[in-house]
Formats: structure tokens, sequence, C-alpha cells
């Protein structure tokens, strides 16, 4: 209900812009009171993303989820297409800052750079939804339930016959179109 009571319950996760968090394993949500919030805030797209961290815990096996395909997930699962998201990442494109692959997961730490935890959303957003593309809902669905089993690297390997770098490659060659787009 206020805000010292998010940020105890969020811990290093508290931030202003912080809106909500997931212990899924715990099956815990933790979300500000819309009334904290901005007035056009997306409280049930919140509630939604969350729900998703809770369901993928549920239906995966969390250490094999890498923590950017689960932001991913959720993101592209809950509808958050944000035109800020698509600014952030035509200018990391542009500037030649896109968060490198191995650096992905660790651009989400608690206590990281504000602009550099956005681009990591703006790019995970973008990174999923490009998958998702590729493969086909089916397809994309199989692969996170095989989570339970296999690692990431493999299912990937599996489900849609690419590398996490051949992912990330493939990705990032697909940018221009989105940067002519924002640029038109």
């Amino acid at each position: 209900g206020s805000l010292a009571e998010f940020q105890a319950l969020a811990r290093e996760y508290g931030r202003a812009h912080v809106s909500g968090l997931a212990e899924p394993e715990r099956g815990l949500i933790v979300l500000k009171s819309p009334r904290l919030l901005p007035s056009d805030h997306d409280y049930r797209g919140t509630i939604r993303h969350e729900l998703l961290h809770v369901l993928l815990a549920r239906n995966t096996d969390p250490t094999r989820l890498p923590r950017w395909f689960g932001e991913g997930v959720a993101m592209v699962m809950s509808r958050e297409n944000r035109w800020g998201h698509s600014f952030r990442l035509v200018r990391a494109y542009m500037r030649g800052d896109l968060i490198p692959y191995p650096d992905l997961n660790l651009a989400f730490a608690p206590r990281g750079d504000e602009a550099l935890f956005d681009d990591a959303y703006a790019q995970v957003y973008s990174m999923t939804r490009f998958l998702l593309k590729r493969m086909g809902e089916e397809k994309f669905w199989s692969l996170i339930l095989s989570l339970k089993q296999m690692d990431f690297e493999q299912a990937l390997k599996e489900h849609a016959g690419l590398t996490p770098g051949g992912l990330y490659s493939a990705w990032r060659r697909s940018l221009w179109k989105v940067a002519l787009i924002s640029a038109l």
C-alpha cells in the first residue's frame, strides 16, 4: 500500500520505476498499489507479467531458464509492446550499444545501471518476439516446456536449430528493419 512497504518487500528491486516483481519459486508476487503508479500505467499488464514468471517456474526447471528469456517471455505474453522499447532498441542498435549475449542476464542485476536495466528489457522483448515469430507458437512453447528436462542451449538447438550465439546474431541482423521503420 505504500512505497516503503513495497521497497521492504522488493528489497534490492525496490526502485522507483519497478512496479512489481515475482519470486516465482515461492509463488510470491509483490506489486505496488495502483495509486502509487502513474495514471497511464498498465496495472493488469504488470499482474500478467508477474503471473507469467510464476507459471514459467512451475512448468520449467527455473535453473534452466535464463533470466533474460524469462523476462522476454513474460513481456511478450503479457503484451508489453511499448513505443519506448522500440526507440531504446533502435538507439542502442544505431550506437552499437546492444548488450552482448553473454551479458544479458547480468543486465537484470538488482544494483545495475537504471538505463542498462531498461535497455535490457527492450532488448529481450525484441529477441523473444523474434524467436517466437521465427519458430511459431507451437514450437516456441515446446522449447519452453522442454526446459524442465534440458538446459536452454540444448532446447534451443533441438527446437529451433539455433545456438544462443546464432539466435543473437540472427536477431541482430534483423534489426535494420526495426531501425528503418522507426526512422520513417
